[in-house]
């Protein structure tokens, strides 16, 4: 895989609801960035706790914005 110099940065909390389940086609959409090698970065005002079913459920393992404070979770972390 080679890297990239890019960046995308989203605002999930209209895109992912509160019980962490995703809007139509937005698993689609990060599975896309992932296949052009664009790293995803999740900003959200909830925390991790809040975030946590959605990380799970999106397999996400890249860095995320959560509360104002960044955070990074990697795959070997998340216990499902």
């Amino acid at each position: 895989m080679r890297s990239s110099n890019k960046l995308v940065y989203i605002a999930i909390d209209n895109l992912i609801s509160s019980f962490g389940k995703p809007l139509t086609g937005f698993r689609d959409f990060l599975e896309g960035l992932e296949e052009a090698n664009l790293p995803c970065v999740w900003v959200s005002s909830r925390n991790r706790h809040e975030l946590d079913s959605a990380i799970r459920k999106l397999d996400h393992a890249a860095r995320f914005i959560a509360e104002g404070a960044p955070g990074y979770t990697s795959r070997r972390t998340i216990s499902t």
